[in-house]
């Protein structure tokens, strides 16, 4: 069906699903078909590498050891990839210095400003989507650009679906952080400030023309700079002048419409002023790029490292712009609290120049029916589509009503569940509410290590990364440290670096929290075992989660049967689905919360598990139980 001029979007949940279905389709769907269909992977710009900053960043006066090291390994990878996409290059992290410098933005620029417009890889991407039959995406990316593919009504597949709602809705939402602008800003500052060594001013010393440009930039830079001050002050002594708090930590104040209305009253003129002077910023950060690579014969190379800062730090600056005009544009809708709630955020409850502004959508059925406009007989496919056997959690996410029974289809699984796999539940698990944070982390770490003292790779999820940490820390002291490899979310690493290491371990023990409830395979061996430690409920005084329940509250409907309760069942669904990826896995699912079995709602929890009933025991009779089963042939 899909052909070039009537386009297949396919979208998944994350990028490594993304490339997993590429792959897909340029090996499997190829065989199928017994020909190949053009398709192309499409993901956000800072993706792949922009050979302008690179290249200019070869010029850089006196790099480190690293910045040189990963700038030879680029090099090399430059001769090899037609992509330049730069998650070819499968790094554990990607936050040196320099991928900050040499990231596209998105804005390939003119062949007369940019040396290699015509081998600018990202342009050459979007050029290339009019020749694909097939694209392969990614929630957010479509959530927030689908008018980039630029396509006629194309067909659209949507992967794993139960994901979808949420991912548009981190998609939509926005963090405005004042202190990254000041601290972009104080950087521009700097460069065009004549009594600093570095700056531009020293560039352009003899420049009558360009010397006039670079003070109205400084003018400009501190005018931005005073007007956050201004803007960061007066919210600050309106919300929190004279409130104390016990937790020195991180600091978030939900905003009722009362807050909203003062917020919209009093800062929308500075908010204005800050959008156009960053606006005038950028004329003149653009003006200044131009003369450099339209003259570059007057310039030293060592010069090029302060015109790449400048266009970085307005790089950062206009997107930090582009946010508060779209705060502008939601101000209605924040004021009607119907679909968005807002926040305030402060580092530590006396930094002021910390705070910032943050809102969240809870409610996107309706900017996702605007989204599927754009195509042409949207599908939805997962494995975990339905709770209490029914589609209408998901449905209703996705802005539907009433669809008719033929719009729905259930497949069988290939697995054989009852053969491959086994759930046990811990009888004399303590209630995590019932005993103290350090003695719910005593416990845990000692059932994890009862548990997991074996030759099984196992993965532990958590609901939080505060209690990872506790009972990373005991594990670290015990002595199933000694022999295996412990990866721990938010300890030892991100949740992507750590996925990466579990994937080419052979004894290895993860903690890790949300994201790996889905995601990477981990077919055969690589996993056995998961220790689920509790019921994966949403916190409830999470400001969106928060939202969510007054909403149906107001309507006169119930917060946990209809949303909580729905959420949590999808997301045992998933954890459960890390085990059996292939017809041959074997595996085991620990539960470590009681309310799985003590409560009603808990049984009904049980009911979305594939046709396996759980089996109790108290936890010092699982490791014998677990070790013969397991090791059973």
């Amino acid at each position: 069906v899909a052909t070039a001029e009537h386009k297949l979007v396919v979208a998944t949940a994350t990028l490594v699903l993304q490339s997993q279905l590429i792959q897909t389709v340029h090996s499997d769907l190829a065989a199928v078909l017994g020909r190949d269909l053009p398709a192309i992977e499409v993901k956000s710009p800072q993706h792949y590498i922009d050979l302008n900053k690179f290249a200019a960043s070869l010029h850089q006066e006196s790099p480190s050891r690293q910045t040189q090291l990963l700038q030879m390994k680029l090099l090399v990878w430059l001769t090899q990839t037609t992509t330049g996409d730069l998650d070819e290059l499968h790094l554990t992290t990607y936050r040196a210095p320099l991928f900050m410098q040499i990231r596209h933005t998105g804005d390939s620029g003119t062949p007369f400003i940019n040396p290699y417009y015509t081998l600018d890889f990202y342009r050459r991407l979007r050029a290339s989507i009019d020749r694909a039959a097939i694209v392969v995406t990614n929630h957010a990316f479509l959530s927030r650009h689908a008018d980039l593919l630029d396509l006629e009504a194309p067909f659209l597949v949507v992967d794993e679906a139960q994901h979808f709602a949420d991912n548009t809705a981190a998609a939509f939402a926005q963090r405005i952080d004042l202190a990254q602008i000041r601290r972009q800003l104080r950087h521009l500052w700097r460069l065009s400030d004549p009594d600093e060594d570095r700056s531009l001013v020293n560039v352009y010393q003899n420049d009558r023309q360009m010397l006039p440009v670079l003070a109205q930039l400084n003018a400009l830079t501190t005018t931005a700079q005073e007007t956050i001050e201004i803007l960061q002050h007066q919210i600050y002594r309106h919300f929190f002048n004279g409130k104390t708090t016990a937790d020195q930590g991180f600091v978030s104040l939900s905003l009722d419409q009362a807050a909203i209305n003062w917020l919209v009253t009093s800062q929308t003129d500075n908010i204005k002023t800050l959008i156009k002077v960053i606006g005038r910023i950028k004329v003149i950060a653009t003006k200044l790029d131009a003369d450099f690579n339209g003259r570059q014969h007057f310039f030293l190379k060592s010069d090029g490292q302060r015109f790449q800062a400048l266009a970085a730090l307005t790089v950062t600056l206009i997107d930090q712009r582009d946010r508060l005009k779209l705060l502008l544009a939601r101000l209605p809708e924040l004021v009607a609290g119907q679909t968005a709630v807002a926040s305030l955020t402060l580092r530590q409850m006396h930094d002021v120049s910390s705070l910032g502004l943050s809102w969240d959508i809870f409610q996107v059925g309706s900017a996702i029916q605007q989204l599927l406009q754009r195509f042409t007989a949207p599908v939805f496919v997962g494995a975990t589509l339905t709770t209490d056997r029914s589609f209408d959690f998901l449905t209703a996410q996705l802005g539907y009503h009433d669809l008719p029974e033929t719009a729905f289809l259930k497949l069988r699984s290939p697995f054989h569940y009852r053969d491959q796999a086994k759930v046990l539940v811990a009888t004399d698990a303590p209630a995590a509410g019932a005993v103290s944070a350090e003695a719910y982390a005593d416990y845990l770490a000692a059932a994890i290590e009862l548990l997991a003292d074996n030759r099984h790779q196992t993965i532990v999820l958590f609901n939080s990364l505060a209690t990872i940490a506790a009972v990373y820390q005991r594990l670290a002291h015990r002595p199933i440290a000694d022999h295996k490899e412990l990866l721990a979310q938010g300890v030892t690493g991100s949740a992507e670096k750590i996925a990466k290491r579990f994937a080419v371990g052979d004894q290895s023990l993860l903690l890790g929290a949300a994201s790996f409830f889905e995601g990477i395979d981990y077919p055969d061996r690589l996993l056995e075992m998961v220790i689920l430690t509790r019921l994966p409920f949403d916190a409830p005084e999470a400001a969106i989660t928060k939202a969510r329940y007054e909403r149906l509250q107001a309507a006169g409907r119930d917060p946990f049967t209809e949303d909580a309760l729905p959420r949590a069942t999808l997301r045992l669904r998933q954890s459960f689905g890390r085990l059996i990826r292939t017809e041959t896995d074997r595996g085991i699912f620990v539960v470590l919360d009681p309310r799985f079995i003590t409560t009603r709602y808990g049984r009904k929890m049980q009911k979305s598990l594939p046709n396996i009933k759980p089996m109790t025991l108290p936890l010092t009779d699982m490791p014998g139980y677990i070790k013969m089963w397991l090791d059973r042939a």
